[in-house]
């Protein structure tokens, strides 16, 4: 991404939480 490798990352972790957040049944094959 234009992000780079670590901006990438930083950004799908707050996705990834905000997505277990609103979907709590995903919460464990999102976050370790």
């Amino acid at each position: 991404t234009h992000l780079g490798s670590e901006g990438a990352d930083v950004f799908s972790a707050m996705v990834a939480r905000a997505l277990a957040d609103a979907v709590p049944a995903l919460r464990r094959q999102l976050l370790p």
